[in-house]
């Protein structure tokens, strides 16, 4: 899956044969420690608390799972909280007892379509594409209006697969398209 900030992660699940011979090798500035969780306790309501958050008008949540092992307290969050509900979900054949409410926007389906994103966010013309900034009617603002709504049509046509560019190219701004 390839996240807000075009990082790639990849999940990888394996069953270990021998346990005591595993020797991780986690990189320090990415995990603090690693331990052992039961899997199933990310399906449940117990020890889990959520904030929702708000990315180019989509809300989603983030999800905490509080967990103590050996006496130490853990707090379980965010992506890898997401994978983790994920993956127990598939393992166990059934939907968490809670919302999930993931991040569609969030999880993009090409690097581009995400560069894409991000351009358009980052440079605050996220209105031209959902008319929130329609064209002035004072002349000498619309030069400046129609400028970037030329530049954002140009990133929407070179964002998507080339066989959708006729199709799009009739429109006139950036929100029609």
């Amino acid at each position: 899956m390839i996240l807000q900030h075009l990082l790639r992660v990849v999940p990888v699940i394996g069953i270990l044969s021998d346990k005591q011979s595993f020797k991780s090798k986690p990189n320090a500035s990415e995990v603090e420690t690693v331990f052992d969780a039961p899997l199933e306790m990310f399906l449940k309501d117990e020890n889990r608390r959520s904030e929702e958050r708000e990315w180019m008008g989509e809300k989603y949540l983030i999800h905490y799972f509080n967990f103590e092992t050996e006496n130490k307290q853990f707090v379980i969050w965010g992506l890898t909280a997401g994978i983790l509900i994920h993956a127990a979900s598939v393992v166990y054949d059934r939907t968490p007892s809670f919302l999930e409410q993931r991040p569609r926007k969030l999880i993009c389906a090409s690097v581009s379509l995400c560069k894409f994103r991000l351009i358009v966010v980052g440079k605050e013309l996220w209105g031209y594409i959902d008319g929130s900034d329609s064209a002035p009617t004072m002349h000498s603002k619309l030069a400046h209006w129609e400028v970037k709504d030329v530049r954002v049509m140009t990133w929407i046509l070179g964002s998507v697969d080339e066989l959708l560019v006729p199709n799009l190219r009739p429109y006139k701004i950036a929100k029609g398209m």
